[in-house]
């Protein structure tokens, strides 16, 4: 619907009048900073420590509960000069991305 009222109103004004009015209704949208993609979040968070110039995050299992078919792991993530941080899954892969997004949320990125 939206592009047919711009649609509409280029016709009819012209480019600059479609731009006003598509600033008008998107401003305060395009002011606010984008959202960061989680499809991967163990990536987010090595590309944030990179930005400030740390090494890759390391992750390390400290604790696998529970039965074989089912376990607990809980996995801590360390990023240089930030405190270290621990999240469990029900895999290790799990546990890891779950401690990658508790870091980045922690520290304010997401």
């Amino acid at each position: 619907a939206t592009e047919a009222v711009l649609a509409a109103v280029f016709l009819d004004g012209g480019l600059e009048a479609a731009r006003a009015v598509f600033e008008k209704a998107w401003a305060e949208e395009l002011a606010k900073p984008p959202e960061r993609s989680l499809t991967n979040p163990k990536s987010a968070l090595q590309e944030w420590a990179q930005s400030f110039g740390r090494p890759l995050p390391t992750y390390r299992v400290v604790a696998q509960i529970g039965s074989d078919h089912a376990p607990t792991f809980t996995v801590e993530v360390v990023v240089t000069d930030i405190e270290p941080l621990t999240a469990q899954g029900r895999s290790r892969q799990d546990a890891e991305k779950s401690a990658a997004v508790a870091m980045l949320k922690r520290e304010g990125v997401i």
